[in-house]
């Protein structure tokens, strides 16, 4: 049986470069990402987080106007007692406004995970991230200034 058109099984280009893109990946951003919709229509109690997780790297998180009566945040570190100044730093970027026609946000940020805060109990929200082919592993905590500091 002949091989000509067989994929190459002998792992002879996998030294030491990569096969997938990276975190350095020009092309990765250029290129329309893989879409990725969430949101809540019932949050939890008063100042709680809930934390997003990516399935692979974002290109951009565009922020959809939510109820004026109440208030959301996007942060890239949890709050509590890990990072307290998320909330007192005001580390943070609040969801626009329907009440006052706010446009939707959109942030090109390379992530894999943001975190939802609550002012408000019950307050709906919803994001729309573009994401690019880069694995989670790949990506980096975001920590320091600005974020965590």
């Amino acid at each position: 049986m002949s091989t000509w058109n067989q994929p190459d099984k002998t792992r002879y280009y996998e030294g030491q470069i990569a096969n997938t893109p990276g975190l350095g990946n020009v092309a990765s951003y250029q290129v329309s990402g893989a879409p990725f919709v969430t949101g809540s229509q019932n949050f939890g109690p008063q100042t709680k987080h809930q934390q997003i997780a990516f399935p692979t790297v974002t290109k951009s998180i565009t922020l959809i106007p939510g109820n004026g009566s109440n208030v959301n945040f996007l942060a890239f570190a949890p709050t509590g007692s890990s990072s307290p100044k998320t909330i007192t730093g005001e580390h943070y970027v609040p969801f626009p406004n329907s009440a006052t026609n706010e446009p939707a946000i959109t942030l090109n940020v390379k992530c894999k995970n943001v975190w939802i805060i609550t002012a408000n109990p019950g307050a709906p929200w919803k994001l729309v991230a573009s994401l690019t082919g880069i694995g989670r592993s790949q990506m980096y905590n975001l920590t320091g200034s600005g974020i965590t500091d």
